[in-house]
């Protein structure tokens, strides 16, 4: 039974125990309406199982938010399309890549050297935890089974290098609409000169003006003929060009001046001036967003256009450097970290010697090798011809030997000879102060 036909149900029990408070009901009246109701029942029955099943007719369902669903059952490759490409920016995903391949690795054979002495007592406990026995009297003692007698040693792997992020942006473009009332003044002309019979310019006259031609007409008749009592004309005149000018023409007289209604439409774009710039980020869509009501009215002017904004979507990457090694550089931790780290150096016997080892190896190139194998070599002849030793900078090494050069300074020299001059006298008892005011004087000048 449907909740339909339930609710029926009920909604009849309460109109006949309604009416039965108010007044009796006869048995035929009573088996009337029983058999009207069962009647009307066993229509909508009928109907229920002729008609076609239709999602419509299902209470609360949403045929376009199941859509995306039913596409993917149609098509189960898609699936695993779909979710390759949501790993690539899962930050969950990304975080197991990243554990996964980072993880301390282990020699199974080592893992089990270390963990031997664990199994042994493991497996007998008390003989090693039980010091006193039970009655109190001192138990025995068993040493703890030896270790591995060596470290164990793993490999652990990290990153270093550039992180990409991506991320996604959104600007919208409206669409910039101006109506403007501009002038337009109309002239006649003659394209065959001043000399016409029309008496119009010459159309040249308008050749630097903002005008453009928008019409012709005959010029005046210059015969006329009859044929039935009417009168037409047999030689019509030299033709007549119609212009229409932006701006009034110096020197000539429209005809007529009349307002044009000139509508411009310009999508405003600044909004995504950033993203449309940035080389690192990718145009994905661009949908309408605005589109009803198509006509508009602007400035009294009813205007048409299909769209009036648009969203843009973007897909843009940022680049930083990132390193994932700062837990295994790290000293004094264990159980997948290093344990030391060491440094290799290499020691030069000059200052020049080690600018030439520095900014040689660039010239070459001759990179330093790993700080486990680096032997730190010197050049060999061939590699020492090489190299343009125009294009080092011996800076270092210049200041070194301009400051082993560099002559006493005067002023130093002077305050050193007068304290020699003070220091001689005063150990001979005697006193000339001519001889240090002239020390002095010399000093200050």
């Amino acid at each position: 039974m449907t909740g339909r036909t339930l609710a029926h149900l009920l909604a009849a029990l309460l109109a006949l125990t309604s009416a039965a408070s108010i007044h009796a009901q006869t048995r035929d009246e009573a088996r009337a309406d029983g058999k009207d109701f069962a009647t009307e029942l066993l229509g909508e029955a009928r109907e229920a199982a002729t008609t076609n099943p239709d999602a419509a007719r299902v209470p609360n369902f949403d045929p376009q938010a199941t859509r995306d669903l039913q596409d993917l059952a149609r098509d189960p490759d898609k699936i695993e399309a779909r979710g390759r490409s949501a790993a690539t920016t899962s930050t969950p995903m990304r975080t197991i890549r990243d554990s996964m391949a980072n993880r301390a690795r282990f020699e199974p054979n080592e893992i089990e050297d270390v963990i031997a002495r664990s199994l042994a007592i493991n497996e007998t406990p008390l003989d090693y935890t039980s010091g006193m026995a039970i009655s109190g009297s001192q138990g025995s003692c068993v040493p703890l089974p030896p270790g591995s007698g060596s470290a164990a040693t793993y490999t652990a792997t990290c990153n270093t290098g550039t992180r990409i992020d991506q991320s996604v942006g959104q600007c919208t473009v409206p669409l910039v609409t101006r109506v403007s009332q501009q002038p337009q003044y109309h002239y006649l002309c003659s394209p065959f000169g001043s000399f016409n019979l029309a008496g119009e310019p010459d159309c040249g006259e308008f050749s630097g003006a903002l005008c453009r031609v928008t019409g012709h007409r005959d010029g005046p008749c210059l015969q006329w003929g009859w044929s039935g009592g009417r009168k037409w004309c047999t030689e019509p005149g030299d033709p007549i060009t119609e212009l229409t000018c932006d701006e009034q023409v110096a020197g000539q007289t429209p005809y007529r001046i009349a307002t044009a209604t000139t509508v411009t439409t310009t999508p405003d774009e600044s909004q995504c001036t950033g993203l449309a710039d940035n080389s690192d980020c990718t145009l994905d869509a661009e949908i309408c967003t605005d589109s009803d009501p198509q006509t508009r009215v602007i400035d009294g002017v009813s205007v048409t256009r299909p769209c009036w904004e648009w969203q843009r979507s973007y897909t843009c990457i940022a680049r930083e450097a990132a390193t994932d090694c700062s837990d295994i550089e790290s000293q004094g931790k264990f159980l997948g970290v290093c344990l030391t780290k060491k440094k290799v150096y290499c020691c030069f016997e000059s200052k020049l010697s080690r600018v030439l080892q520095e900014q040689g190896r660039l010239q070459l190139p001759k990179p330093w090798d790993k700080p486990k194998e680096e032997q730190c070599e010197g050049f060999t002849l061939d590699e020492f011809a090489r190299l343009d030793l125009s294009q080092m900078d011996f800076s270092e090494v210049y200041a070194e030997f301009t400051e082993a050069a560099r002559l006493p300074d005067e002023l130093e020299t002077s305050i050193l000879i007068q304290q020699k001059i003070e220091d001689y006298y005063a150990r001979s008892g005697q006193t000339y102060p001519f001889v240090i005011a002239e020390a002095r004087l010399t000093m200050n000048e």
